[in-house]
């Protein structure tokens, strides 16, 4: 069997392109390990003194690894227990106006395929997440933004979400 020079030089080039297509990797790739997240919240009960420009976070349970915790972060609410489990680091869940909820990955931006640090609120301000690891800072009513001095460069990941009735509804798909 003979194989011709302009056969050679086309598959060549077939195999170039296909292999630099393939290998190109856009910015919008995942900045944190992909973990499940799915929540159905009660607004009335576990949310329900959630206002607006006030933040929750749901981590583990560190008594049930299939319950979660919903901590207000503030000595007037009490944390409630759900029976809902938490993967990876847990969420922020902020509400910026009365019906718009952002929900944030409570991990680290920078290394986090490395380091998968989580968040932890500061000391001075809390709204500020800081991170243990690197030190960076994330701005939770800015958008899950890094602070200009942060070694993250990217902001918090964030999910979907949306009111269904009383229920908030949210999730990574």
């Amino acid at each position: 069997m003979k194989i011709s020079q302009p056969n050679i030089i086309k598959n060549f080039i077939i195999l170039l392109i296909t292999v630099t297509l393939s290998s190109c990797k856009s910015d919008e790739s995942t900045i944190v390990p992909v973990v499940t997240v799915e929540y159905e919240l009660s607004l009335t009960n576990e949310l329900a003194y959630l206002g607006v420009g006030m933040y929750v976070t749901v981590t583990k349970s560190p008594k049930n690894e299939n319950f979660s915790i919903v901590d207000y972060h503030n000595s007037k609410f009490a944390n409630k227990t759900i029976a809902q489990k938490t993967y990876g680091n847990g969420i922020i869940i902020y509400r910026k106006d009365f019906y718009d909820y952002q929900v944030f990955d409570l991990t680290c931006t920078y290394r986090s395929f490395e380091d998968y640090c989580q968040l932890k609120i500061d000391s001075e301000n809390n709204y500020i997440f800081v991170c243990p690891c690197c030190n960076s800072e994330f701005i939770v009513t800015a958008d899950g933004m890094p602070t200009n001095t942060s070694k993250a460069f990217k902001p918090l990941m964030q999910y979907f979400a949306r009111v269904d009735g009383t229920t908030l509804v949210i999730s990574n798909e």
